[in-house]
């Protein structure tokens, strides 16, 4: 949907490091990522305090590490009900 819908624009996924450096966890949940699709050579933390995640549109909508302070468009999250019925993010 970022490709067809908000081409050149990059969105917050909701992960972050900063409790423990490389750790990537998501927020809500607290848990280390079971998939990353990360651009090469990141994260890199190259700001010395980026620790959040986003899907960079520079980078093809791969995952980078940013400061928390960006002003990013957002992927929600919606639980999936099971019953066949329609998703919209």
């Amino acid at each position: 949907m970022g490709k067809t819908e908000g081409p050149g624009q990059s969105y917050w996924l909701g992960g972050r490091d900063d409790v423990i450096e490389g750790m990537w966890t998501w927020a809500q949940s607290d848990q280390p990522f079971n998939f990353t699709d990360w651009y090469p050579n990141v994260p890199d933390n190259k700001a010395r305090n980026e620790n959040c995640l986003h899907m960079y549109a520079a980078y093809n909508l791969k995952w980078n590490d940013a400061t928390c302070t960006g002003l990013y468009r957002f992927i929600c999250e919606q639980e999936y009900s099971g019953d066949g019925s329609e998703i919209i993010g």
